[in-house]
């Protein structure tokens, strides 16, 4: 019997050490404090961000113009770069990024790709101009009035590319 309570009591010190070493772990991660408007930005951020990926993936295949063709790959590569430091400054602020329902995103891609030839381009190349105002207004909100440092910080550093990324489209708009 006292092998047992021996065996115990060395059992929960060592469980007791790992927790313990496992939140001085997470405790130097620096967590940040986070607002709604920080909340709002990590998710809708993330949807974006997603969403840009899809539809820059099939308009990367599917544009017939030299130009829309280039502009979408442009954007996949964009994408592809901002989701890990999105996500990063997501979890410093202890806000998750996962996409819960891709619904949208798939009916997005689905009606855009029921287009063929100039028509495609035009919705594709027309929608995402129209989509980089809310982006745009989305990033600057989120450096106005988020209190995470990392998502501020992600915002700032992103927003000057984003700002020359719509120059592009809107200028590659106009042609249709």
């Amino acid at each position: 019997m006292r092998k047992v309570k021996l065996l115990l009591a060395v059992a929960f010190a060592a469980l007791t050490i790992v927790a313990c070493s496992k939140k001085d772990t997470e405790n130097e991660k620096g967590f940040e404090a986070s607002n709604g408007t920080d909340l709002n930005f990590a998710h809708n951020s993330n949807f974006t961000n997603e969403l840009e990926m899809s539809l820059a993936q099939l308009a990367s295949t599917r544009a017939t113009d030299t130009m829309v063709r280039n502009y979408a790959q442009q954007m996949l590569q964009f994408s592809r770069q901002l989701r890990n430091p999105l996500q990063r400054a997501a979890e410093s602020a202890r806000l998750a990024t996962a996409i819960r329902d891709s619904s949208q995103i798939r009916l997005a891609r689905t009606y855009l790709g029921q287009r063929v030839g100039r028509r495609f381009d035009s919705m594709y190349i027309r929608d995402r101009a129209a989509a980089f105002t809310q982006m745009l207004a989305l990033y600057q909100g989120q450096i106005n009035s988020g209190i995470s440092p990392s998502l501020k910080g992600f915002a700032s550093a992103t927003l000057p590319a984003l700002q020359q990324l719509r120059v592009r489209v809107d200028s590659i708009a106009r042609r249709f």
